[in-house]
């Protein structure tokens, strides 16, 4: 049985326009499917501490169990500067950029979070 019997030039074409289509979807999909934040929101315990724009540098004190974590925005990214937890976890994790993302802090119970447009309370509405 020979393969070359069954597969015609329009079946290659397909192949190769198949793969083409998926690695474009590969590269190009990600700027779909990330959502852009513009703002940070910081949660501490249960409360939220406020949301803060990504464009203005500043830095802002949390204080949680342990004591006073700092959350510093910078150049449109946030991280946690400082953290009395014990591992510094929290610290290691990078920045949060406009790609979206969440940084925990869990000793110390701070959350970082992005988020885009107004805060209004909801996740999602459904009609």
């Amino acid at each position: 049985m020979r393969l070359r019997a069954y597969i015609t030039w329009s079946d290659l074409f397909l192949v190769a326009a198949l793969l083409a289509l998926a690695g474009f979807l590969f590269f190009v999909s990600s700027r779909w499917i990330v959502s852009r934040g513009t703002q940070v929101e910081i949660i501490a315990g249960e409360k939220s501490v406020g949301v803060y724009p990504l464009d203005q540098d500043r830095v802002i004190e949390v204080t949680g169990p342990l004591g006073k974590t700092e959350v510093e925005i910078r150049d449109g990214r946030a991280r946690i500067r400082s953290s009395p937890c014990l591992n510094k976890i929290c610290m290691r994790m990078g920045e949060l950029g406009a790609a979206g993302g969440c940084i925990v802090c869990a000793p110390n119970e701070v959350v970082l979070r992005l988020r885009s447009g107004p805060v209004d309370g909801l996740d999602a509405v459904s009609r």
